[in-house]
């Protein structure tokens, strides 16, 4: 779902703009978990133990968020249909393929273990 905000982003803005929609969508998806991290526990805490309405409340925030998505989806289509312009083409060069991750070096792999890492430890600490 990131990838595809990402590109939706990027259609969006330019320049020092896409800097700015570019941090301010990391900010708020990070403002999100964080305070998920807070609110679920308490709303558990607060309704004996149960975790029903936290579960509840998680999954109506999904559906707000998947309406939201579909309405940015239309009226992104809707200002390309305006403005005239198509999807990009993709040639069979830019296309991936499961024996480009082969060329990727050490820091790349290090770095990505330790994101992952990074993410379930810290997912990990607010169950």
């Amino acid at each position: 779902m990131s990838v595809s905000q990402s590109a939706i982003v990027a259609n969006w803005f330019k320049g020092n703009e896409l800097s700015f929609a570019f941090g301010l969508n990391l900010s708020v998806s990070r403002l999100g978990s964080t305070l998920n991290g807070f609110v679920t526990p308490r709303i558990v805490n607060n309704h004996d133990g149960s975790a029903g309405l936290a579960f509840f409340v998680g999954f109506f925030i999904c559906c707000f968020s998947l309406c939201n998505a579909f309405a940015l989806a239309i009226v992104d289509y809707w200002a390309d249909k305006k403005d005239g312009t198509t999807a990009v083409k993709l040639s069979e060069e830019d296309k991936f393929k499961l024996k480009d991750l082969t060329s990727f070096g050490l820091p790349y792999w290090l770095i990505s273990a330790s994101c992952a890492m990074f993410y379930m430890s810290t997912s990990v600490y607010f169950m």
